[in-house]
């Protein structure tokens, strides 16, 4: 039963500290097991001391996670004991969930115009704001976004397509990590080594190169169109050009000591989630050195940048910010 919910713009007039940016806002309380309802003009303020530019999309949320963007659509994880994928207008409106189709731990989550994907603790792939169910749903690993279908990574195998035709891109064992940059699909092993294969048709296997190797245990993989990002379980944020694929060299360290929920890149910038930090940090391009971006949030997760705004899940407080990019 997918229910919806539209909700006014709460005003934002003579809230203290910081600058707003104007538009709608939103405050989805939740009530009986994670049902919106309205909230009050008081309840929405600004993001804090350490992010004045900060705009509250969204307020009481239940453990807000992972953030994507399909169309003109929000989407996010809610991570409690009865967890579900959610959508809203950019502006925090007009929010829709399945209240009969839960997640349990979800993560990887992918957006689409009208539905959105997912992988559960036991690693099903379940499709969402749909009435349709996937196919062959069991043992994926990761999930990532290709163009407009998906790499589909399952223990043993990289697969390219959607929730229920697939083509098998290679056989390739331990994927830890995927990112899309059509035509090409970017992996991460558990071996630590960073791959890219050309994923548009048949070609992947032979097509294999590596760009990294000894980089650990990865958890985040992201690009732009210069770099390859990615974050390791040790706590370190690295890049490396792609130009540098197949050659020897080290990669870049970004950062060290951060524990690391989102990556994300935008016109050369590379933008990151520290959840036990507090921080979002951004990475300029053509620099090696992180800078903060906002700072004195209650365990940011998710992270979405857009033209204008990033967009940040705030676990620690049931958030949901955005704030000029």
């Amino acid at each position: 039963m997918l229910l919806a919910f539209a909700f006014p713009a709460c005003s934002l007039e003579g809230l203290a500290g910081g600058r707003v940016d104007g538009g709608g806002v939103t405050d989805g309380s939740t009530v009986d097991g994670g049902v919106p309802t309205p909230g009050s003009d008081a309840a929405v303020g600004d993001g804090g001391p350490g992010c004045p530019g900060c705009e509250v999309l969204l307020a009481n949320e239940e453990q807000p996670t992972e953030l994507a963007q399909g169309g003109d659509r929000l989407h996010w994880i809610r991570r409690g004991p009865a967890g579900h994928v959610v959508s809203s207008e950019l502006d925090g409106r007009n929010i829709e969930f399945d209240g009969d189709v839960s997640i349990d731990e979800g993560h990887d989550l992918v957006a689409f115009e009208i539905e959105a994907f997912a992988l559960d603790a036991s690693g099903r792939l379940s499709r969402y704001l749909s009435a349709s169910t996937c196919t062959d749903a069991g043992g994926v690993v990761r999930l990532a976004r290709f163009g407009g279908e998906m790499l589909i990574a399952k223990t043993n195998a990289l697969f390219r397509g959607d929730c229920g035709e697939r083509t098998l891109l290679a056989s390739i064992p331990a994927v830890i990590a995927v990112a899309g940059d059509p035509p090409y699909a970017w992996f991460a092993r558990s071996d630590g080594t960073i791959e890219r294969c050309d994923a548009s048709g048949s070609a992947c296997e032979s097509s294999r190169g590596v760009l990294a190797s000894g980089q650990g245990r990865v958890t985040q993989l992201a690009h732009d169109d210069a770099r390859v990002v990615w974050a390791t379980e040790q706590g370190e944020v690295r890049s490396r050009a792609k130009t540098a694929i197949g050659a020897t060299g080290d990669a870049d360290v970004l950062a060290s000591g951060v524990n690391v929920k989102a990556l994300a890149s935008f016109g050369g910038d590379v933008y990151f989630t520290d959840v036990e930090g507090g921080t979002i940090r951004r990475v300029p391009a053509g620099s090696t050195t992180p800078i903060v971006f906002a700072s004195g949030l209650a365990r940011p997760w998710g992270l979405l940048v857009t033209p204008p705004y990033v967009y940040v899940a705030e676990s620690g407080a049931g958030r949901i910010l955005r704030m000029p990019r």
